[in-house]
């Protein structure tokens, strides 16, 4: 069975990825596969694990790779978020698929509203 260890493990990992994004990270995993859904509290866990990336110390490309990564990739994903309202599941997709330009292709993130600080802002104005 799928679970947030495998995803980490396989998309975390890396040398340059900091340890303390497994927290927020796995928060957030948690809180998609708690039925139902508390949005307030996911609302909350996508705005820290955005703000972590957003601090200078954690906002690398490992790191945002990392995240993008995790997200992107379905097989460690026992549920997914084709239930959650319409702006979460955008916010959500944008995660896994644009972060990773913030630094290879920093226009490009930009342009998607997806490098961390846009991000953060976008899941500010979730409706919860």
């Amino acid at each position: 069975m799928p679970d947030f260890q495998e995803g980490y493990l396989r998309f975390c990992s890396g040398r340059n990825v900091s340890r303390e994004l497994k927290q927020p990270l796995a928060y957030v995993y948690h809180l998609i596969h708690t039925w139902p859904v508390d949005l307030h509290a996911l609302k909350d866990a996508l705005v820290a694990l955005m703000a972590f990336l957003c601090e200078t110390t954690n906002r690398t490309d490992a790191n945002c790779r990392a995240v993008d990564m995790f997200f992107m990739m379905e097989d460690h994903w026992s549920v997914w978020w084709d239930s959650l309202p319409h702006d979460f599941r955008e916010l959500l997709d944008d995660i896994g698929e644009m972060l990773h330009d913030t630094f290879g292709a920093p226009k490009i993130a930009e342009n998607f509203a997806s490098t961390p600080e846009q991000l953060k802002d976008r899941a500010e104005r979730l409706n919860a």
